[in-house]
This record gives C-alpha cells, structure tokens and sequence, in this order.
C-alpha cells in the first residue's frame, strides 16, 4: 500500500546509533538521481552502450522548514560540523493519561548519511509564510538502512 508524506522526519545523531528529531521540516529533497551514463562504445559496435558512473546524491541535500527563532537555533548548533543524519519515514503512537506521544521509528524507512550542515532566511514575499531553507552536504553514501 502507498503511504502519504506525513510522519516524515529529519534525524540528527553524533555517533550514528542514538538518533534524535533535529526539527519539523516542511519539504525533504530526493536522496539521489539517476546516475550518469559512461559511454563505452567501441568501434567495432553498432549501437552505444553504457555503464552507470559512480552514485551521486545530486549535490547538497536541500531541506525547508518553517522560520522561527528555535529552528534556526537548533540548526544552528549542528551547522558547520559533520554529524549523522538520517530520513525516516513513519512513527508509533503511545497513549497515556490521554495525551498521545508520536515517536518517529522509521518503520517505513531509513536513509541515513553523514554531512556538514548549513542554513540560510529564504527569499520573503506578501502573502507567503517565511521559510527557513538549509542543506547538507553529503560526506558518505546516502544508504537505506534495512531492517535486521
């Protein structure tokens, strides 16, 4: 069955086994592309042929949030330095006392990464609410982490 984009989220780790929710984001990028193509035609064939290049997450992964003081705060203290990051799709409810807790699990999938961080105020506009943008660089393989 499909699922919708709701109770995705982004994870941030120091050591890239106890993860923990950096901040609500609005929109989560791709976590790759279509590798390009390396021709290895010979002169002898009569049709190009190829093999794919190396795996490329296509460049900084960008992320938008919503602005407030907290966000760019919590950005803030893990801009700059490399950590592990994970996108997790899906989370558990647990009701006590009548208030429900979401805990995001990723039981629907994992891709976690290691990357440095940076942020920036995007542009502002009448009408539109003000959004926080940031992106991280990749410095590993963007892997799906598969269940045990």
């Amino acid at each position: 069955m499909s699922r919708n984009t709701s109770r995705s989220y982004l994870m941030v780790s120091s050591d890239g086994t106890s993860y923990s929710k950096l901040i609500d984001v609005k929109e989560i990028p791709a976590t790759g592309q279509a590798p390009n193509m390396l021709d290895d035609t010979t002169l002898s064939s009569d049709a190009h042929t190829y093999i794919p290049d190396i795996e490329d997450s296509g460049g900084g992964l960008e992320f938008t949030s919503n602005y407030t003081l907290e966000n760019v705060e919590a950005l803030e203290a893990v801009a700059g330095e490399e950590k592990y990051y994970g996108i997790w799709y899906g989370a558990s409810e647990s009701t006590s006392g009548g208030t429900t807790t979401v805990t995001p699990d990723g039981h629907e999938g994992k891709w976690n990464f290691k990357g440095i961080l940076s942020l920036w105020s995007d542009a502002l506009s009448v009408g539109n609410v003000h959004d926080l943008k940031f992106s991280i660089a990749p410095t590993t393989k963007v892997e799906r982490v598969k269940s045990a």
